[in-house]
């Protein structure tokens, strides 16, 4: 997982448009995350490992989502 700032991805959005690919890529502005770049196989984990990431969830730990995701693929 990478995290990057807004201003970060407008300068290089190619690079991390091929690099989420691979793997997640957080978008942050003003040091909170606003969106994330992944894959085009969409997973349902993954949208709501962005709604926790923004705030919805108050008890969300990315890492352990991060693991249950990978041992269900």
């Amino acid at each position: 997982m990478r995290t990057i700032t807004v201003t970060e991805l407008r300068r290089r959005l190619g690079r991390y448009i091929e690099l989420s690919k691979s793997e997640d890529v957080i978008i942050t502005r003003n040091g909170k995350a606003i969106a994330m770049l992944s894959s085009s196989k969409i997973r349902r984990s993954s949208t709501e490992d962005f709604l926790a990431l923004a705030g919805k969830y108050e008890s969300f730990d990315y890492q352990r989502a991060l693991r249950e995701r990978d041992l269900q693929q």
